[in-house]
Order: structure tokens, then C-alpha cells, then sequence
């Protein structure tokens, strides 16, 4: 919102209620930063059994292991990039964000196969639509002593 007050050049206002106008400006657009914790990881194949879980990272105990977590960004925004961070061990492992349709399950890769402690640009489908789908980052096969510290995905959205 920004306050419009009336005034003659070299004149300063006597503010009345009245003489105060709003309009609303729109257009303008903000970028946020989703934060992602290692502990929001977890193990989907095989089990938590072969994981260390730390405040600081998740770490692969064995080799094969594969980890995702759930997001929730706001509807209507437009994801910018995505990046998972993690040990020099695990940067030859691969992560990519993904949607989920809500009414069949489909899952579709909206980021390419991208290394980890490396940056995605390239989002296919990178806004959010919250009404027909559910979102998620997901890593390819981790190896021992691999650990994922985080990520951060950046986003732009629409203010009034």
C-alpha cells in the first residue's frame, strides 16, 4: 500500500483524514527462501535402520540408501532453484524436485537429475498449485558415510 498525500510544490500538508488517499500497488514481486533441515529427510528405501539422524545432517550407514522429504510452498509461487547440500562424499548422488497429482498418484521430475551441493535453475512446471498437487525432494542412491546437510529452495511470489 502506498499513502498518497496531496500537496502544492513547496507547501507543507495540513493532514486531515480526508486528505489522505491509499492505492494499492501491485506487480511487484518478492523472493523467499524455503529452508529444508537434514532431519526433514528420511529413508525411504531400505529403513532408518542403516541412517544416523543429527541435528546437523543425516548420514547413510550402508550403501543403496535413498532419501525424500515433503515441501509446502505457498500457492501460486514460482520456484526459482533448488539446491540439497551435503558432504563432499555425497556430491557425486543426485536429487531433483517433484510433483505428486493428488488424484493419481503420478509422480513427474520437475528439476533435472542435479548433484548434490549444486544448484538447479532449470524448474519445469515451477509454480506451485497447491489445489492438484503435492511437492517433494527426493535423492538418488546414497553410500556410506554420504550426508545430506539441507537445502534451500528459492522462490518468488506475488505481493500486493
Amino acid at each position: 500500500m502506498v499513502i498518497e498525500v496531496p500537496t502544492k510544490p513547496n507547501e507543507v500538508p495540513d493532514l486531515k483524514q480526508r486528505d489522505v488517499r491509499e492505492s494499492v500497488t501491485k506487480g511487484r514481486t518478492k523472493t523467499e527462501y524455503y529452508s529444508i533441515s537434514a532431519t526433514a529427510f528420511h529413508s525411504i528405501h531400505p529403513d532408518i535402520d542403516d541412517v544416523t539422524i543429527a541435528t546437523q545432517y543425516l548420514r547413510a550407514d550402508a550403501d543403496g540408501i535413498l532419501f525424500e522429504t515433503g515441501i509446502n510452498l505457498p500457492h501460486g509461487a514460482v520456484v526459482t532453484s533448488v539446491i540439497v547440500y551435503g558432504n563432499d562424499a555425497a556430491e557425486d548422488e543426485e536429487f531433483f524436485l517433484v510433483r505428486n497429482e493428488k488424484a493419481t498418484g503420478t509422480q513427474t521430475n520437475l528439476s533435472a537429475d542435479t548433484n548434490i551441493n549444486t544448484k538447479d535453475t532449470s524448474i519445469d512446471n515451477a509454480t506451485i498449485d497447491n489445489s492438484n498437487y503435492t511437492y517433494g525432494l527426493v535423492t538418488t542412491s546414497l553410500d556410506t558415510n554420504d550426508r545430506i546437510y539441507g537445502g534451500i529452495i528459492t522462490y518468488t511470489i506475488d505481493t500486493i
